[in-house]
């Protein structure tokens, strides 16, 4: 990507969110980190952004620090999985619809999804083709659930698949607090060369009744928390890759 284009990336990008943090800039435009500082740097002598530790923040923006969501870290987390020209299957979650504003606009991929959110958020990037997939639409969380949805997920075979956890234990795996829920993310799981899980929030502390699937199913787990956090440590030990 050219300069001109990583600065009009970078403009848009605050246009959307008020602050960016360099690191996520880095990877979503696949630039090292003195290269995303540079341009920080540029812009800011051109009075555009305001340059802080670790990212920028719009000119006016009264905060000295960078907070980053949890969703926001997430989604930073799995971005560098993420390769262009591949099938992305997803459910939903906030850092799904978070990680769609750091795709750069020239990223090539499809993109299925159960999640209504999740494929609202990718239907206005230029270069991502969206697919629903639709059948009885749970309203509290707008995902597709039913034999239809399943039946259509098994007919794909995606490059990655991206599914929140709604509660994880190191010995039951993945589980949900319903059975349908269920189904259509074990599906998911059973149709993708690559498993990312995604942590709810409170997941880590969470048991719920109906498993998904056992570790051996996951290739990554991505939490809001340091990899190297010792509350992950019976998650590594499972043999799980850990963001």
């Amino acid at each position: 990507m050219l300069k001109k284009e990583r600065h009009a990336y970078i403009l848009r990008y605050l246009a959307l969110h008020t602050r960016v943090v360099s690191a996520h800039l880095a990877a979503a435009i696949r630039v090292s980190d003195d290269t995303i500082r540079r341009d920080l740097r540029e812009l800011a002598d051109q009075g555009k952004v305001i340059t802080v530790h670790g990212g920028a923040l719009v000119p006016g923006y009264d905060k000295v620090e960078l907070p980053v969501s949890p969703s926001r870290v997430i989604a930073g987390k799995i971005l560098p999985l993420l390769a262009e020209h591949t099938y992305i299957l997803t459910g939903g979650g906030e850092p799904l619809v978070e990680l769609a504003a750091m795709l750069p606009a020239d990223f090539k991929a499809t993109l299925l999804s159960v999640s209504m959110k999740v494929a609202a958020a990718y239907s206005d990037h230029p270069s991502v083709e969206v697919i629903l997939i639709g059948d009885k639409i749970v309203k509290s969380s707008k995902l597709a659930i039913g034999g239809e949805a399943i039946a259509r997920i098994r007919q794909v075979r995606a490059d990655i698949c991206l599914v929140e956890a709604g509660a994880i234990d190191p010995g039951r795996g993945l589980m949900e607090d319903d059975w349908e829920t269920a189904q259509v993310k074990k599906a998911m799981i059973e149709s993708a060369d690559k498993v990312v899980c995604i942590t709810a929030p409170g997941a880590l502390a969470r048991r719920l009744p109906v498993q998904v699937c056992g570790w051996q199913k996951i290739d990554y787990l991505v939490t809001e928390l340091d990899a190297a956090d010792p509350c992950l440590n019976a998650y590594r030990d499972c043999g799980t890759g850990i963001l």
